[in-house]
Order: C-alpha cells, then structure tokens, then sequence
C-alpha cells in the first residue's frame, strides 16, 4: 500500500543493485575483473598492518612478584572475555598458591 502511495504521488525510487567499482571507480562487468578486485579488497582489508615491535629495544620494567599475581586473580571478575592466551579467568584462579610461582616465572620471562 505505501509503495503504491509513493508511485503516485511520484516519490518512489526504484533501487538500484549496486555497482562494482574500481579505484578509479569504473564500473566493472568482467567477472574476471570482479574477482580479482574483490580478491585484493579482501588482502587489504584483512592484511595485518600492524607495527612490528623489536623485544630487544623494549625497555623491561620491574620483575612482577608473586603478590602481584595473587591480587590480579583476587580482584579479577569470572565470566570475562577470553584473552590472547585463550585460558579462562576461572582456571586460572584455580591455580594454588604453592604453584603462583609458576606463573610469575612466566611472566617475567
């Protein structure tokens, strides 16, 4: 009913599909051309830009102690995202205190 509306009264806009262009935005129809464009879109888009840091020119701060990590684990809340290591907060709060130091000897490594 309101597409019929907008016919008359001379609103409605046929959409249309939309185009595949390239950087100097031509319209591409080859489908040669549209795979390879998409292909390069894809390799710049999910690329990994990101800096290269060079561990031996890092400054290194103070060695972590084994109070340090037993108030992380005290003060860290279950149930949060998992990290880069993929190791859920809750196993590692199972970890004792006769064994923390296991995870400071990581840490400082």
């Amino acid at each position: 009913m309101n597409k019929k509306l907008r016919e008359v009264a001379g609103t409605f806009k046929k959409q249309s599909p939309p185009m595949l262009t390239d950087e100097t935005n031509n319209i591409i129809l080859n489908e040669a051309e549209k795979h390879g464009i998409w292909k390069n879109y894809i390799k710049d888009f999910l690329g990994d830009n990101r800096l290269e840091i060079d561990m031996a020119t890092m400054s290194e701060g103070p060695e972590i102690i084994e109070s340090e990590v037993m108030h992380a684990l005290e003060v860290s809340e279950n149930g949060k995202a998992i990290g880069l290591d993929s190791i859920p907060m809750e196993l590692l709060k199972l970890i004792n205190e006769e064994n923390i130091d296991l995870i400071v000897k990581l840490a400082n490594r």
